[in-house]
């Protein structure tokens, strides 16, 4: 069953600030010390015990089958994953794993999911990506902008120009409107830079710029 709303999307409880306790270690003497490296709190917010998240993913069984999916998954969950794995946080279980297939009936394009059968007539996406001049119709579709900014490692982070150029992409969670009909797809965006578009110093440098979606219907 899905939540329709916070009060169902919380309902063991909302999330919850409290302090988070670091340590930041003198790598000369191996401990904590005086000022910077004092031991120092955080505020961090949590999830209440036993909330249920959706994560949404686009998997192609040809390289990685549903099972061994949930076996990794199961795995990162129980390590954590994040900055603060290491002291504990960015633990879950898997709960179940509900499988959408996309298939063909007759002229149309069906998505088959949890028994629910309906007509995608837009894409959902679940990463950032960069959608422009690829048909979508603006008027229809929703997207919140977001800027990323770069930096060069290795030899060109220690020159005398690290930093890339920004880059515009809608963020995740954005719905897409074809201009004119729907088709079923995996990802939507392009890849970026290349001929000195990033970055002054390397010329070849490139940005993903495509996420992968799930099909949505929008009401008229």
């Amino acid at each position: 069953m899905q939540a329709v709303n916070d009060k169902e999307a919380f309902a063991n409880g909302k999330p919850v600030e409290a302090p988070q306790p670091h340590n930041t270690l003198n790598r000369l003497t191996g401990t904590t010390g005086e000022g910077e490296f004092a031991p120092y709190t955080q505020p961090q917010i949590f999830f209440a015990r036993d909330q249920r998240v959706d994560v949404y993913c686009v998997l192609d069984e040809s390289r990685l089958s549903l099972e061994t999916f949930q076996t990794l998954l199961e795995a990162i969950g129980s390590h954590g994953f994040g900055r603060d794995a290491s002291i504990g946080l960015g633990k879950f279980t898997v709960e179940s794993i509900c499988a959408d297939f996309v298939g063909a009936t007759d002229s149309h394009n069906v998505i088959e999911n949890r028994s629910n059968k309906f007509e995608p007539t837009a894409w959902l996406t679940l990463a950032p990506c960069a959608p422009q001049g690829l048909g979508f119709d603006g008027d229809k579709s929703y997207w919140r902008v977001i800027t990323r900014f770069g930096r060069h490692g290795n030899l060109h982070g220690l020159s005398c120009k690290p930093f890339k150029n920004p880059v515009l992409l809608a963020a995740t969670a954005a719905v897409f409107v074809p201009q004119d009909n729907y088709s079923p797809r995996q990802f939507i965006g392009q890849g970026l830079g290349g001929g000195g578009q990033l970055s002054k110093i390397e010329p070849a440098t490139v940005q993903q710029g495509y996420a992968p979606v799930v099909g949505i219907r929008m009401e008229a």
